[in-house]
């Protein structure tokens, strides 16, 4: 059974990168590329948006405002710049090179990173944003959260899907609609 379920995860994740292949080809870039465009548009997007839907405490939430580190969502370049020095740092040249587990690991670091979230008095915890994203997210009408969010229900069991095969459908579903949308 276990042997069954490692399977079905290689078939998963190796679909999702032949689909990155495919589109990074076609786009003349790099998978790892656009794996970065892909998380740098969900950060931009939704990193401050949850924090103000969620009920945090009023001085916690200026603590975010004041930390320098959350000030660099607002410039793009600066986040590339930001997500590009955390990734030297975490040792990472090619995303493309990364298992998928290890980079839904990667974002929910960085998002520690950014914010200098580190379970303290409110005790807001790596799953804790997790799961904020989730219940705050829309579902599949914005594609870069869909994407990202069944990618976290991988590290989160509880909100798995019905099963693999209507995932593995899905990811790859967001990934055409997303890539459609963005090329010019």
């Amino acid at each position: 059974m276990q042997r069954k379920k490692v399977h079905i995860c290689f078939r998963l994740e190796e679909s999702l990168f032949s689909e990155l292949k495919r589109i990074a080809q076609y786009r003349n870039t790099t998978i790892s590329n656009i794996l970065r465009d892909i998380i740098i548009q969900y950060l931009q997007h939704y990193s401050m948006a949850f924090f103000q839907k969620i009920q945090i405490p009023r001085d916690f939430y200026e603590h975010l405002l004041l930390n320098t580190n959350a000030e660099r969502i607002v410039n793009d370049e600066s986040l590339y710049d930001y997500f590009d020095s955390f990734m030297y740092w975490k040792g990472i040249q090619d995303l493309s090179k990364v298992p998928i587990k290890k980079i839904i690991d990667l974002v929910s670091d960085f998002l520690i990173e950014l914010f200098g979230i580190i379970d303290f008095d409110y005790k807001i915890t790596p799953d804790a944003i997790m799961l904020k994203i989730i219940s705050y997210t829309p579902p599949l009408t914005n594609i870069v959260s869909s994407f990202i969010v069944k990618l976290f229900e991988k590290k989160i069991p509880r909100l798995k899907v019905l099963d693999i095969k209507i995932r593995k459908r899905t990811i790859l579903l967001v990934l055409r609609e997303f890539f459609q949308k963005t090329k010019k």
